[in-house]
This record gives structure tokens, C-alpha cells and sequence, in this order.
């Protein structure tokens, strides 16, 4: 586990990162931690997951680590780690970058070799009262630092693997373990398996009623099935097994493995009230680290405007009459002085990438895609796809964009991750999270024209409070947005069970 960052060292590109991840070691954190369950040790286990999964995300997190106290205390390899950073959140050189491959390559090495000289010297320092533990500079972070606050409801850590499947229910006590002696990672992999390719048969059909059923179906099975061999159990054990009769408890989902791709969130049989939407307000973290870093955040300092991506028509795709309907909307309910509109041509790769930067929150309507294969170069599509490209995780993640407080990406498939690397959560919604926007509500599979519309309605309805709006209620909000959604016909979750909340 202590190599993992030097096989996916910092000096190479991101896609060759994810290939040793995925070739190597994709799953070596969760067999890890299955052998630690085994032996007692739930915080090992904890520790192992932690510094084994999401490599790239942590990766960047830990590049971009304050340095405030560093500063003080030894002020020159401060600066020297920032101009590291620099060079190592360059882009991959591509065709559009204008850089020298060759040199663009070796700058990269050049500099992952001086950070890393350069956190030995840090860890080296002698520890002082604002640099308490300087040995720790940059490892993993210990399982107390991960665990919720007194004042925070739990994280379930799902572990799959080839030697057994067990949750971590997290709380600010302590690791409590729950045995899910019936399930199999071969179960978890055939299910996921099955859910996708409904969803991939869907996309290729002419998407007329009888195909909508098939699809139906096919997600009400696994949403059964999550019930029956996992959610039920840690429901038990977490003390919520009837619906709330005063305010509603919050749980956040951390899957591992296949599990990554199913919905958690929405499982339970949605004829009975046996459904976790019946029982808790849910929440996904990619890691536990991105939770914690989320808690923590200081508010964002941008004004507070909305940028408002509204893309109906965009070339050689289908239209996207929601969009209009959506834009509306927000216009109805944001001021002219607090929302900025890009639609239509005007909504750009450069365009939406520089507007990024200084809003508050964002809401963008438009498609979206996913490369199950590759799941880094899958993002938004711009009215200028075809020329410039898409708005990719890579985009997303990048230095430039500081976050805010709100994201509602109302587009196809921005909180799916990848059939391969399972374990890095590479989403829309995650790179967006960890580039600092606090909550994220994206989407897992393609959804229909007259629902998002619908969420959008409800959703802004509970978050704006007169002219002030209060992202903090963002999955209280979504919550209860799906819940009349689904209200009107349960048997169709591909109308509701779609919509994720990421954040704290």
C-alpha cells in the first residue's frame, strides 16, 4: 500500500496513472482492508481503503494542501512545493494545448522528483507548535481524522471484495463493522453487470414505451436487490428501520468495487415503505477524505451569482427541450444581477470554462456523456464540442477553478464513473466536488427531458429562501424533490432514482 504513489507517481499523465492503478492494484486497497475486518482491526481497515482508493483525487488534494503554517515556519520550500504544483497541474499536452509533448513530459517528471525531495525535507522539520506533526506531512490521513463529528450522522463504508463483503458504519465513536455473510464480489460484479447493460441496451434502442419498461424493470431489480443483500441490513444496524416521523436522518453512502455504479441511494421494494428513500436523506462521498475536506472548506468568497448553462440545441445532438424550460426558470427566480445566462452559441468550451470561475453556484443544462472505458475524458458538451471539445473531469479538476457553493449538473450521466478503476470515482460531479464545490447534485444515468424540469422546479423552490439562497439544505432539498417525483408513479425509477447528492 506505501507504493501505491509511486506506481501512480505524479510525474507521469493522468491516463497513464489510471492504467497502472487499474492494471496493478485495483484491488488491493479493499482486499486489504478485508483482511484487516478479518483480524480485528476496523481502523487499519479504514486506513488501508482511505490510502488506497481514489489515488488520484488524493493525489490532487494533497498537491493543493494549504501551506499557510508551512509558510511560516520554513517559508522557502513552501514557495518551492508551489512552483512544483505549477508544473504538475499543467494539462496533458493534446492538440489544443499549443505544448511541446516532449518537453511538457519531462517538466512534469522534473518536478515530481523536486516535490517529492521536497516533502522528505518537510517531514524532516522539527515540530513546532503551528507545525505540530511535520512527519506526517502529506500520508494518509489516520482514521481519527476521518471520522464524522459529534454533531454529524454516519458514513457507510461498503467494502467489496474477492475475500468477503462487510460495511464500516462510521460515526464519531468509532468503526462498528456489519458482516454481509451472502454476498459475494462475483454477486455484486453480475449485478452491476446486468444494470449496465440495461442501461447501454436502452441508449442503443429507439426508446419507444416497450424499451422504457425493459428499463424500468431492469433497475427495479437492482434496486430489489440492493435492499435485500445490503442496504436493509446496515439500516438495521444503524437504528433506521421505519420512516422518520420528525426530522429526517442523513447517511452517506461510500461504495466500493462494482458497487460504485449502482444505486445505493435509491434501493428498497418502492411498492412497501422498506426503502432507504423511505428512510434516511443520502449522500455520497467519492472518499472519506473529500467529506472531511468538504466539512471543513471555508465559504466560498465568490459573489453570490449563478451561472446558468442552457444548451437545448447543440450540433449533431438531439434536442434538449428541458433546457429552455430550466433556463426560464432560473431567470424567473434570480435577478439579473444574480444569475449570468450562457445559451446557445454563446455557451462555449472557453466561455463556460472562464465564467467557472466567480459564481457562487452553477446550473448546467445540457448533455452530458460517460467513456465507461476512460472515464477521465468524459464531461459536459459546449455548443463547440465538435471543434473544441468536450468540458472534461480533467477540465473540471483543474487549478483555475476554486469551486463554490452549489452544482446542479442537469445533464446525462455526470455522477457515473467508469467500468474500469472502479475504485477512483472518476465523475463529473466528483472532479467537480473536489475542485471545490461543496454540493454537487449530478446524475447516473440519461435522464428524460420532462423530469429534469420538474427536480429543477422543486429543487430551487426549497433552496431559495426569499432573495437568499442556502446550499446547505441542498440534499434535504433533493431528498424531498425525489420523493414527490416518485410519488407520481413508482414503478418508473428511472424518472427519480437517477438524481445523487455529493457533499456534506
Amino acid at each position: 500500500m506505501d507504493l501505491l504513489p509511486l506506481l501512480a507517481w505524479r510525474g507521469i499523465g493522468h491516463r497513464d496513472q489510471q492504467h497502472l492503478l487499474q492494471t496493478h492494484a485495483a484491488s488491493l486497497a479493499r482486499d486489504g482492508a478485508a483482511c484487516a475486518i478479518a483480524a480485528g482491526r476496523l481502523d487499519l481497515a479504514v486506513e488501508l481503503l482511505e490510502a488506497g482508493r481514489g489515488v488520484y483525487w488524493s493525489q490532487l488534494l494533497g498537491t493543493r494542501t494549504d501551506l499557510t503554517a508551512l509558510q511560516q515556519i520554513a517559508p522557502e520550500l513552501a514557495e518551492q512545493l508551489l512552483d512544483c504544483r505549477a508544473v504538475l497541474e499543467q494539462p496533458t499536452p493534446d492538440g489544443r494545448t499549443g505544448l511541446d509533448p516532449a518537453q511538457a513530459v519531462e517538466a512534469r517528471m522534473d518536478a515530481a522528483r523536486r516535490f517529492d525531495s521536497l516533502v522528505n525535507q518537510v517531514r524532516d522539520l522539527p515540530a513546532t507548535e503551528s507545525f505540530a506533526h511535520p512527519g506526517r506531512f502529506l500520508t494518509p490521513p489516520e482514521v481519527r481524522a476521518l471520522l464524522p463529528g459529534a454533531d454529524d450522522d454516519p458514513v457507510v463504508v461498503i467494502n467489496i471484495s474477492r475475500w468477503r463483503c462487510d460495511a464500516l458504519i462510521l460515526t464519531h465513536h468509532g468503526v462498528t463493522p456489519v458482516a454481509l455473510p451472502n454476498l459475494t464480489e462475483e454477486q455484486v460484479v453480475d449485478e452491476a453487470n446486468r444494470y449496465l447493460e440495461a442501461l447501454q441496451e436502452f441508449e442503443r434502442s429507439r426508446r419507444s414505451s416497450t424499451d422504457r419498461f425493459s428499463l424500468d424493470m431492469a433497475i427495479t431489480t437492482a434496486l430489489e436487490w440492493l435492499w435485500d443483500h445490503i442496504t436493509a441490513l446496515i439500516l438495521t444496524k444503524v437504528g433506521h428501520t421505519d420512516t422518520p416521523t420528525g426530522g429526517w436522518p442523513r447517511l452517506w453512502w461510500c461504495p466500493t468495487g462494482a458497487l460504485t455504479v449502482l444505486p445505493v441511494h435509491a434501493a428498497g421494494h418502492h411498492h412497501t415503505s422498506n426503502t432507504v428513500l423511505d428512510r434516511v436523506i443520502s449522500s455520497y462521498t467519492p472518499t472519506l477524505r473529500a467529506l472531511v475536506d468538504a466539512r471543513t472548506r471555508e465559504v466560498s468568497t465568490h459573489p453570490a451569482k449563478i451561472l446558468v448553462i442552457a444548451l437545448p440545441h447543440a450540433p449533431g445532438r438531439r434536442p434538449l427541450p428541458g433546457a429552455e424550460v430550466e433556463r426560464d426558470l432560473l431567470a424567473s427566480r434570480f435577478t439579473p444581477q444574480t444569475r449570468t445566462v450562457l445559451t446557445g452559441p454563446d455557451a462555449t468550451r472557453h466561455n463556460v470554462l472562464t465564467h467557472l470561475h466567480g459564481h457562487h453556484w452553477l446550473h448546467a443544462s445540457c448533455h452530458g456523456t460517460q467513456n465507461l472505458a476512460e472515464p477521465a475524458t468524459g464531461g459536459l458538451i459546449p455548443h463547440d464540442w465538435d471543434t473544441a471539445g468536450l468540458i472534461t473531469v480533467t477540465d473540471l479538476a483543474g487549478p483555475d477553478h476554486t469551486g463554490g457553493e452549489f452544482a446542479f449538473l442537469s445533464a446525462c450521466k455526470t455522477a457515473t464513473g467508469g467500468a474500469t478503476n472502479l475504485d477512483e470515482a472518476i465523475t463529473v460531479a466528483a472532479a467537480m466536488h473536489h475542485a471545490g464545490w461543496r454540493h454537487v447534485v449530478g446524475t447516473l444515468w440519461s435522464i428524460w427531458d420532462d423530469t429534469a424540469p420538474t427536480i429543477t422546479q422543486d429543487l430551487y423552490a426549497q433552496l431559495l429562501l426569499g432573495e437568499d439562497f442556502d446550499a446547505r439544505t441542498a440534499a434535504h432539498a433533493l431528498h424531498h424533490a425525489l420523493h414527490k417525483l416518485r410519488a407520481s408513479d413508482p414503478t418508473r425509477p428511472s424518472n427519480w432514482a437517477p438524481f445523487v447528492h455529493t457533499g456534506p
